[in-house]
C-alpha cells in the first residue's frame, strides 16, 4: 500500500477479510480483500502495474453497468462529468452542459 498506492499510514489500516480465489491455469491466484472505500480512489495509481482494485458488486449490477459503459465513456470523452451512483451502483449520472 505504501509503495504502490502512496498510502503512508498502511499499518493502521484494518483489513476486515481476505481470501484467495480459484486459481486459473497460468495466472497467479487473485486475492479478495475487504478494505474501506478510500482505497478505491487510489486505484488509478495502479494503472500500469500488475495490481488491480475493483468494487465487489453483485453480478446483476455488473451486467447493468456494462450496458451503460459505452454511454459513460462517450460522456467522459466529451468532457461531460459522469459517474455511477454510490447509493444505486447501477445508475449512471451525467451532467449535461447548457449554454
Amino acid at each position: 500500500m505504501e509503495t504502490k498506492l502512496g498510502f503512508m499510514d498502511a499499518s493502521s489500516v484494518e483489513i476486515q477479510r481476505v481470501h484467495r480465489l480459484e486459481k486459473k491455469e497460468s495466472e497467479p491466484r487473485p486475492i479478495l480483500a475487504r478494505f474501506c472505500e478510500k482505497f478505491l480512489s487510489l486505484a488509478r495509481r495502479l494503472k500500469d502495474s500488475n495490481y488491480k482494485i475493483y468494487q465487489d458488486l453483485p453480478y446483476k449490477i455488473v451486467q447493468r453497468r456494462k450496458r451503460l459503459m459505452a454511454t459513460f465513456k462517450k460522456a467522459k470523452g466529451n468532457k461531460i462529468p459522469a459517474a455511477f451512483s454510490k447509493a444505486q451502483p447501477d445508475k449512471l449520472f451525467a451532467r449535461t452542459l447548457v449554454m
